[in-house]
């Protein structure tokens, strides 16, 4: 046998032959032929391989190894591909091939190169061997390419291969194998393209997924890639626009190990991981090639592709769509989640109880339910999804909810900011875009007035305040003093009766949120907001939106009043004052007692009164934590920090928050009523402008009944944790947290039906998994096990999140990862936290600013920090991790900008 016939480059016309070259070298170089560029490399040819099984007697290594084995066995199985595997690696290579090699291995550089399998039973119409044989990257030096071609050739018995031929009736004495060795790409980013994307029906989209460095962590899985859609026109000339970029959580990445025998896996930091791996340009260029190279073999491809320091496309490996791609759909076509609509229920970490114990009421009363009263068609009834500790919404049920409820004109950034970007299933621009079913609205609001009358937005907010006084708080009381009477005997299900007593009250609340959140709130200020700008200019609404809104009487204000009006009396004692601010927080309600001051008993009384009227309520929803009052300590952090230096005057800034509203609005009337019309557009704003005031309220007040509720349940259900202890169920009492309510239901009704050491062990991985995510924000999208983000907004300026409460201020920056930190807070700093709940607020009477990582313009930051006038950029990607305490910025709450000036000061 000659040189020739061993070697082939792929250059050469010879290489194209598939029967010599296997499936994926013929194509490549069928590519390289047509000018597309292909690395440079050769191919050690199926006749090679073939001299080589000759030469060592392993014509009948299939027959020897596998004859007699039953194919169901996997044990017996295994041994025999390590057999069939072990028999090719002890082989010897022919010298003449080794000389051949060393000859095309010399000629294209003795450098870098990746060797890859290439069989002649690869891509077959019906069946593709993609991923059946082996790669191996980064490999340099004669003798390490040798031995790599060596473990192609072995390659051909895997298990996975032998299966899969087996599977698929294809002869193993049919199998030849070929191997391309190319020069390696120094890769900046790489991945794969799809020039016609499997997960949607439109012919006219391509999919790139792609991350940095080498593409086996796309191909292999290693790491969730970024994916962007792009559309071409099929018609003329084509022109291609990039409709859908998602930004996948990609921490890990394939790079050389600098040693020139393989590749490792890097961890990358999250700042890194949550940038493109491509810019918009390398995406459409890669959709030109793509298309190309489709209309090359007059068949939609599945290709692999790098693109290098310098820019330049380097295709890797081309072959038809085929079976393995129309799995990836089966596989990936899930359910579209979101993490961005969680805010209004869940803002925190999430445990399975409480998802369970408010997830239960949100798909029934606010989804289902509410659906069938409106007369909605064709609603998912599965709404939430717990992943990561954290909660998330169905992008389809929201999707519908645009359509049927948001004229186009309201669809703000703020509520897009819901959907992923671009223009893709549930893109942003999507949203914008879709019809507005104005019939169906229509229907819905007749079929509201007739079936729940109390819906109605002149009626929601009066009924919740009369269920709240002689439905919702009697049932507290009575809960209490259930609660007080079983402290003695109680059986775990006493405690369960009574907790599910208080829910089925707490169902009129749902009933009355269902419409007084997404409709009433959300809808009054998103118009008001609208008519703002339409009718005096996007600058002047800016400006005057948060004004008009401010001033609310709300129950989360008066939490900030009370709670700062126990920092005033602390503030004029001295002896108090050194007492509070220099006795640890935990330490301090054991030691007050003995503690006597001229206005110690004063603080006494007054503390006491707070923690009846606002113990129920925490820094965050989620009852894991604890309530200010089975902690005070929490609430003595925050008078510590509204102590330890001057806050603002509240009577003060509120009467100056009176008067610029009242200013504000004198100004609105007086020039929407000097238009055309004028006297009816004023009569209408003023109404709209009402109603989100109430309705700004009502979000607040709802809220304050909802810890209410939150805090008896934790109650009852720390007390089923106590029972299940006792039983050896669990370890300690708040792992019932990490149950399921239904779980719990089952337990305590039927015990058996539990392995006792099954419950503990799935509880210890929940809380693993919570305290894993508890202090981080998760992806914002999921759909199936892909994870992925919004790209970062393009500034070389600074970061840019949802401006929600106007103002520019320039200082230092305060990071806060949890509430326990709040002493640290500084009169004036701009406070940096992953989110806020008004367990946070009322150290907002001293900070300058805020930034927060979640949340728009109705989060609780925002409204909070409208009453106290000061600027606020809701929704900051990694802002915890970007800004560092005592870093310079400019938070410029008009425009939703913060601009970092200096790093960490000394």
């Amino acid at each position: 046998m000659t040189g020739t016939q061993n070697i082939i480059f792929i250059l050469n016309p010879e290489a194209s032959r598939t029967g010599t070259s296997g499936g994926k070298a013929s194509n490549l170089a069928i590519l390289a032929k047509a000018g597309f560029n292909v690395p440079e490399g050769f191919i050690v040819t199926t006749d090679a391989y073939s001299t080589f099984i000759q030469d060592n007697m392993l014509g009948n290594i299939a027959s020897e190894c596998l004859q007699g084995i039953d194919h169901e066995d996997t044990s017996e199985m295994k041994k025999a591909f390590e057999k069939l595997r072990k028999k090719i690696q002890d082989s010897k290579v022919p010298v003449s091939l080794i000389e051949d090699i060393k000859s095309a291995y010399s000629r294209i550089g003795n450098g870098l190169v990746a060797i890859r399998s290439s069989a002649t039973a690869e891509d077959l119409p019906d069946a593709s061997f993609a991923g059946q044989y082996d790669t191996f990257l980064n490999i340099e030096g004669i003798d390490n390419v040798i031995e790599h071609v060596k473990q192609c050739f072995s390659s051909t018995w895997t298990a996975r291969a032998v299966s899969y031929r087996e599977e698929n009736h294809i002869s193993h004495e049919n199998v030849r194998l070929a191997v391309i060795v190319q020069s390696m790409v120094d890769a900046k980013s790489a991945g794969v393209m799809f020039t016609r994307n499997p997960l949607s029906k439109n012919k006219n989209e391509m999919m790139i997924e792609s991350n940095f460095g080498l593409g086996e962590s796309v191909v292999s899985g290693y790491a969730i890639p970024d994916r962007y859609i792009v559309q071409h026109d099929a018609n003329g000339e084509p022109s291609f626009n990039l409709i859908s970029r998602e930004i996948g959580t990609k921490d890990t990445i394939v790079e050389g190990n600098g040693r020139g025998n393989g590749v490792i896996q890097s961890k990358i930091t999250t700042a890194q991981s949550q940038l493109s791996s491509l810019d918009d340009n390398d995406v459409l260029k890669l959709a030109e090639v793509g298309k190309a190279i489709e209309n090359h073999f007059d068949a939609p491809q599945d290709i692999e592709w790098a693109i290098d320091k310098e820019g330049q496309i380097h295709v890797l490996q081309s072959r038809p769509i085929t079976v393995d791609s129309r799995k990836v759909k089966q596989s990936r076509d899930n359910i579209f989640w979101t993490r961005g609509y969680s805010d209004d229920y869940w803002n925190d970490p999430v445990t399975p109880l409480f998802f369970s114990l408010l997830g239960d009421q949100i798909t029934y009363i606010v989804n289902i339910e509410a659906n069938a009263i409106m007369g909605y068609k064709n609603m998912p009834e599965e709404l939430l999804k717990l992943y990561k500790g954290h909660a998330y919404f169905n992008l389809e049920v929201l999707k519908i909810k645009v359509i049927n409820e948001m004229p186009p004109f309201i669809r703000s950034d703020d509520v897009m900011n819901y959907f992923p970007d671009g223009f893709g299933l549930y893109g942003k621009e999507t949203m914008r875009n879709l019809p507005f079913a104005i019939t169906n609205r229509i229907m819905a609001e007749i079929r509201v007035m007739l079936l729940d009358g109390d819906g109605s937005m002149t009626k929601t907010n009066d009924v919740y305040k009369k269920w709240t006084k002689g439905k919702f708080d009697p049932a507290c009381k009575a809960f209490d003093l259930s609660f007080k009477e079983l402290e003695s005997d109680g059986s775990a299900l006493d405690y369960l009766k009574i907790a599910d007593d208080l829910d089925i009250v707490m169902m009129k609340h749902f009933r009355l949120v269902r419409y007084g959140l997404p409709v009433h709130t959300l809808g009054m200020n998103l118009i008001t907001n609208y008519l703002l700008k339409r009718w005096l200019g996007e600058k002047a609404a800016t400006v005057l939106y948060p004004t008009l809104l401010s001033g609310v009487e709300h129950k989360t204000g008066e939490t900030n009043k009370r709670i700062e009006a126990l920092a005033s009396i602390i503030r004029k004692d001295d002896e108090l004052s050194k007492f509070i601010l220099e006795t640890p927080s935990k330490s301090i309600i054991g030691e007050l007692d003995g503690f006597q001051s001229s206005t110690s008993n004063e603080f006494k009384e007054s503390y006491e009164t707070f923690i009846d009227d606002f113990g129920d309520r925490g820094f965050t929803r989620e009852p894991y934590y604890p309530r200010w009052r089975d902690s005070p300590e929490l609430v003595f952090d925050v008078l510590k920090s509204l102590v330890s230096e001057s806050a603002r005057d509240l009577k003060k800034a509120e009467d100056s928050l009176s008067l610029r509203r009242m200013k504000a609005e004198k100004f609105v009337e007086k020039i929407i009523r000097g238009q055309r019309y004028g006297p009816l557009k004023w009569m209408l704003f003023s109404t709209i402008l009402g109603m989100a005031r109430t309705y700004t309220g009502f979000r607040e007040n709802q809220r304050f009944n909802l810890d209410k509720w939150i805090t008896r349940e934790r109650r009852a259900y720390l007390e089923i944790g106590k029972h299940l202890v006792k039983e050896n169920y669990l370890t300690k009492p708040t792992d019932i947290f990490f149950m399921y309510r239904p779980e719990v239901r089952r337990i305590l009704r039927d015990p058996s039906s539990f392995e006792k050491s099954n419950i503990k062990s799935l509880v210890e991985e929940r809380l693993e998994e919570f305290l894993k995510y508890e202090n981080t924000t998760p992806p914002k999208f999921i759909q199936g096990d892909r994870e992925f983000d919004d790209p970062l907004p393009e500034s070389v300026e600074g970061y840019y999140g949802i401006p929600a409460s106007q103002g520019l201020l320039t200082g230092r920056v305060r990071v806060l990862s949890s509430v326990e930190d709040v002493p640290q807070v500084m009169a004036g700093e701009i406070l940096v936290v992953p989110r806020t709940d008004p367990g946070w607020t009322p150290v907002f009477s001293k900070i300058g600013g805020l930034i927060t990582e979640t949340g728009g313009i109705l989060s609780h930051g925002a409204v909070v920090s409208r009453e106290f006038g000061i600027p606020a950029v809701t929704n900051v990607r990694n802002a915890c991790q970007v800004f560092k305490t005592n870093m310079k910025v400019t938070i410029d709450g008009n425009e939703g900008w913060v601009i970092l000036h200096d790093e960490e000061s000394k």
